[in-house]
């Protein structure tokens, strides 16, 4: 009778194949194999709980009688559906290295310097002093205080084209300088200077002599198609 459901619609008649081939093991006796094929069967059926009262029902509560007489027990008959796995857990993505202290690069017209600063550094937290041959740079917060640089620049500057901005979030939060060169394609090896000793004005007065030099130089080869040589910070 099942098996005459199932071949009433082409596209469940191969469901009527593991039944016919049950009915053939129970001729010869072979109740192991009837039952390892009606429960073949049954897999093939939509979920009982899916299925209670609806297409295929009356097949399903007659293939479980012919497995409760060959001794099949009712959870043996259709095995339980295995719940879905739980999809892996995301690996957090691998944080940025922090930044470095204190780190620039440059153009031929500007230098970029950038600076570490603590995550929670805001705008209002900032304070900072351009001048044409000195920078001071002060953050709220920041392990330097009462400033985070206080000295002599390496070259002069062009106030007016200097700037500064925040950017980055966490480890990456950083404060950006904008350094306009007073002599422009002058090289910077460094952005501050730090001379110590006795020294110290006569090495910052000299740089600022190179950089006026530099300047003269420049304004002196205008118009030849010569460069000056570039110099080096002090």
């Amino acid at each position: 009778e099942c098996t005459a459901e199932f071949r009433m619609d082409k596209f469940y008649a191969d469901m009527a194949r593991p039944i016919d081939r049950a009915i053939a093991a129970l001729e010869r006796a072979d109740s192991p194999l009837a039952a390892r094929e009606l429960r073949a069967a049954l897999k093939s059926l939509p979920p009982a709980n899916l299925n209670a009262v609806g297409l295929f029902a009356a097949q399903r509560r007659q293939i479980e009688s012919v497995l409760s007489v060959l001794g099949v027990a009712k959870e043996e008959q259709t095995p339980a559906l295995k719940p879905a796995p739980a999809p892996a857990p995301r690996s957090p993505p691998l944080p940025l290295p922090p930044l470095a202290e204190l780190s620039f690069e440059q153009t031929d017209a500007e230098v970029t310097v950038t600076l570490a600063v603590p995550s929670a550094t805001k705008a209002k937290d900032v304070d900072v002093s351009f001048k044409r041959s000195a920078l001071r740079v002060a953050v709220r917060g920041h392990a330097k205080q009462p400033s985070v640089l206080d000295g002599a620049l390496a070259h002069s500057v062009d106030v007016d084209g200097c700037s500064w901005s925040l950017s980055g979030e966490g480890e990456q939060r950083a404060l950006e300088l904008i350094l306009e060169k007073a002599s422009v394609k002058m090289r910077w090896t460094t952005v501050m200077l730090e001379p110590k000793g006795e020294g110290a004005e006569a090495a910052v007065a000299k740089a600022r002599r190179m950089d006026e030099l530099s300047e003269l130089m420049r304004g002196a080869l205008q118009g030849t198609g010569l460069q000056p040589q570039e110099s080096a910070a002090v």
